[in-house]
């Protein structure tokens, strides 16, 4: 009987879920540009740090809707779809409204804007990021049967017919060597 308790070793064979191995965490990992974010963060220190040297507004501005762009084409080489690019994409900019910092100093004096709306956003986004991103199962079963009814339309390789009637030759030498 396998011990459930965790840091317990299990037997080889049975590969218990973790949060580590989740295909949903993946997923969701494979579709938040961490990279871009990693970036905008350290750009977006460095403009508060010098807020009150540059227009901090319009520096802001200029540096998300780079980053932004530069976020689109750098997802573009990594995922094949173009859904997962624009997902991609706009989960970067989900994330630049709610790290705050700068988007916050922006944006405070806006009526609308209150950073509990990112704060609430974010998992909601991240819980059915994963759900967008992917075909239903449905899908996936049908995609599935499709490539194999095609691969059983095409012919398959036969070996060549044996003519009805004739024996296989027999080798004269391995007679011979048989003999006593």
């Amino acid at each position: 009987m396998p011990n459930d308790s965790p840091g317990a070793p299990q037997p080889s064979g049975s590969k218990k879920p973790t949060a580590a191995n989740s295909p949903y965490l993946q997923q969701v990992t494979a579709l938040v540009p961490t990279e871009a974010i990693a970036v905008y963060l350290t750009i977006d220190q460095l403009i508060l740090t010098s807020k009150g040297d540059i227009p901090y507004k319009n520096v802001f501005w200029f540096v998300l809707i780079v980053m932004t762009i530069g976020t689109f084409f750098y997802l573009r080489r990594r995922h094949p779809t173009m859904k997962k690019v624009l997902l991609g994409t706009f989960s970067f900019v989900v994330w630049v409204t709610v790290a705050g910092n700068s988007f916050g100093e922006v944006m405070k004096d806006t009526a609308w804007y209150n950073p509990i709306y990112g704060s609430i956003f974010l998992p909601l986004f991240t819980f059915f990021l994963p759900m967008i991103a992917t075909d239903p199962p449905a899908a996936d079963k049908e995609k599935a049967d499709k490539e194999e009814s095609e691969s059983d339309k095409k012919p398959e390789k036969s070996e060549p017919a044996k003519k009805p009637g004739k024996a296989p030759e027999k080798n004269p030498k391995s007679d011979a060597e048989n003999e006593p």
